[in-house]
């Protein structure tokens, strides 16, 4: 019986979280991927815009 709760023990102590593997990575990560994705956006509208305008010069 003591060797079952010895192993036991180990198993529960194997089981203790890490903050930064399971909160402080994932949060990071989505993140700076919003971070990208509004830079993405952002730069594609002052393009389109920038092209819209030279498109205009060019029609009047």
């Amino acid at each position: 019986m003591t060797e079952e709760t010895e192993l036991l023990v180990q198993a529960i102590k194997s089981l203790q979280s890490n903050a930064l593997k399971d909160y402080l990575f994932p949060s990071s990560v989505a993140l700076i991927s919003g971070g990208i994705g509004v830079w993405a956006a952002s730069f594609s509208v002052s393009k389109q815009e920038k092209s819209r305008i030279e498109i205009d010069k060019i029609m009047k």
